[in-house]
Formats: structure tokens, C-alpha cells, sequence
């Protein structure tokens, strides 16, 4: 099964259209699931999940409960120091977690959880697989970045990290958002692969508004199309079962 994972409707609407034999639900009573097939893949949406901490939960649950064998992250991210413009799409190379700082601990640096890998490496088949959707599926090209993400969005967190210049080297440009590290961190942990595709609506620092969210909307398409392309690739690849994370 193939899990696909948005904080809004809109995130997944474009893949719920090509579902094949549809079925709906609720999970916990609370977020909108849709099941059925593309390219005789099956396809779990699950929507309505807005942070790192709920989508961890989320995620175990499922994983606990079907056998998955990738799973991608739709919807919007935030731009950090100008490093991309509103409606670039992005693709996450690594994730990376602020909202944990326990550094006192032995062995242990800024934003890695204790006993687990600092950074969340995302499979490069993957990315590739993604990669060749846009090229051959759309005019749209794709970027290739580090997502960081907290829960605290507007919080301080962001701004020590970027100015202490506490990101290692071999990562950036860097996307921002609050959902990718936790479902990074339930996929690690069942050994199943992640990858983030977003839209950028509009740089951290800029003010939200009804035109930055609309240019993003506006490559839910492009965004789509590439998934559903990797989704029929994948179908034919056995590569994804092996370990994530270092």
C-alpha cells in the first residue's frame, strides 16, 4: 500500500480523483480517510493532520495496522531566508527536527532524538522516481531540499537555528514545515520510506495572505501528476524495502 499523508483536503484532492473503487472513512472519528487503487497500486489519503507530534501518532497507528511500502507527504511549506520563491515545489532530500534539543545528553546533537539518527535521509530512488514524474508528467520542475520542521512555527526556534549556524554543513536550502519529522520519525521506526513534496506558499518571514496560499494551490496539479507517476514506477521497482534513516 501506498500512504499518502496531508494537513488539508486540498493536499491530497488531486490523487483522491484518480482513486479506483473508492471508499471513505474516519479515523479516530476525527481525520478523513479515502482507500482504493491507482495503477492497481492501493492508495490510503489520510487528511486533516497538522503537526509533528499528532502525525507520528498517526502514522504508528498505520503502520501498526497495514503493510505500507511508501509514503509520501503532500501540501505547503514555508521558505526560509529567501531560499525559494512563493510556488516553487519542493522535494525533500533529508528531515530534520528542531522541536527536540537535548544535547546534554552523551553522543546526542541539536534536534536528534536520543538513539535515533540526527537526520532523517530520504531514500535516493525515491527522490528519483519523484524527479521523473515532473519531467515527464508536467512542465513544472521540482527542487531539492532539507525540510526542517517544528511544531512552533513562528516560534524562535528557526530563527537560533539559521543564525547560530546550527544546520550541519551537507544540508540546505531549507524548506520549513510542521508535519514531515513526525511521519520521517514513524517510517524509521516500521522501516518504510517517507518523501516530502510540497509547494512553498510564501518565505517564513513574509505575511500570510490569499494570493501566497492560491500560488501554491496553483501546483497541487504539477504536484499530483509526478505522485501519480511515481506511484505507477514504483509499482514495477522492488527497491524500496531496505534500511532508512542513516
Amino acid at each position: 500500500m501506498i500512504l499518502i499523508l496531508g494537513s488539508h483536503q486540498d493536499d491530497v484532492l488531486y490523487c483522491a480523483s484518480l482513486l479506483n473503487n473508492r471508499t471513505t472513512d474516519m479515523l479516530f472519528g476525527r481525520f478523513p480517510v479515502q482507500k482504493g487503487t491507482i495503477f492497481n497500486q492501493e492508495v490510503m489519503l489520510v487528511s486533516g493532520v497538522h503537526t509533528a507530534l499528532l502525525s507520528s501518532s498517526i502514522i504508528s497507528h498505520l503502520l501498526s495496522q497495514y503493510y505500507v511500502n511508501l509514503i509520501f507527504v503532500l501540501g505547503k511549506c514555508f521558505s526560509v531566508n529567501g531560499s525559494f520563491k512563493q510556488g516553487d515545489i519542493i522535494i525533500s532530500k533529508d528531515i530534520f527536527n528542531l522541536d527536540v534539543d537535548q544535547i546534554d545528553v552523551a553522543n546526542t546533537m541539536l534536534g536528534q532524538v536520543p538513539g535515533l539518527p540526527a537526520i532523517y535521509r530520504v531514500q535516493k530512488d525515491v527522490i528519483g522516481y519523484v524527479n521523473d514524474g515532473f519531467s515527464r508528467r508536467t512542465h513544472a520542475s521540482a527542487n531539492v531540499a532539507t525540510f526542517l520542521c517544528t511544531d512552533n512555527l513562528f516560534g524562535p526556534s528557526v530563527d537560533k537555528l539559521m543564525e547560530t549556524k546550527m544546520v550541519r554543513g551537507d544540508m540546505g536550502p531549507f524548506a520549513l514545515d510542521s508535519v514531515s519529522y513526525g511521519v520521517a520519525l514513524g517510517g524509521l521506526l516500521y522501516d518504510v520510506p517517507v518523501i516530502c513534496v510540497k509547494a512553498v506558499e510564501r518565505d517564513l518571514k513574509d505575511r500570510k495572505s490569499v494570493e501566497a496560499y492560491i500560488t501554491a494551490l496553483d501546483t497541487y496539479v504539477d504536484i499530483g501528476k509526478a505522485v501519480v507517476y511515481a506511484i505507477g514506477d514504483i509499482g514495477r521497482s522492488d527497491v524500496l524495502r531496505v534500511r532508512r534513516g542513516k
